[in-house]
């Protein structure tokens, strides 16, 4: 890759050109309330999706990396979907993608299940939490007192922290 398709992959990779829009439909869905809230908090998701999915392409371009979206991951008490599974060569992670670490206790029992069955299925070494919007100490310090003792397999990045994590986890620089 050239120096100005990578500068050019790096600007692409910035969630920030949504971030407006986003920000219009949370305004608008504030006039009606509830429901609209929600499906506008998850629009800010989806952008942080799609920035880790840009980000995985150029890895998945780079490297012989394998990269699956939706993965299902399954133990004795549930199954859930995670959003990505990374493999290169022998190491593995399984990437969920927030854009901030839910303020609803349904969406934080929800995550907390996600993490959960991510770390005790086995599917991958390291469970990776990566999120938009950069969380407190007190956040990061309530979700590994829940998690309990799944918190040491469980790590938490911001998109911006996400490829210089899996470069060192791979042990890759792309």
């Amino acid at each position: 890759m050239v120096l100005g398709e990578y500068r050019e992959v790096r600007r692409s990779l910035s969630p920030a050109r949504h971030i407006i829009e986003a920000r219009v439909a949370l305004a608008s869905a504030w006039s009606v309330g509830g429901y609209a809230v929600g499906l506008a908090f998850q629009k800010f998701g989806e952008i942080g999706e799609g920035a880790v999915a840009e980000l995985l392409e150029v890895l998945e371009a780079e490297t012989s990396a394998l990269i699956v979206r939706n993965q299902s991951v399954q133990t004795a008490a549930g199954q859930r979907v995670i959003d990505f599974f990374v493999q290169l060569g022998q190491r593995s992670a399984l990437l969920e993608i927030k854009y901030g670490i839910p303020g609803s206790a349904q969406a934080y029992d929800r995550l907390l299940s996600q993490l959960s069955t991510s770390v005790q299925s086995g599917t991958a070494q390291q469970v990776v939490l990566v999120l938009v919007r950069t969380p407190t100490f007190s956040q990061l310090a309530t979700l590994g007192a829940r998690l309990g003792v799944d918190a040491s397999g469980v790590t938490v990045v911001t998109v911006g922290e996400l490829q210089g994590w899996l470069s060192t986890f791979f042990g890759v620089y792309f």
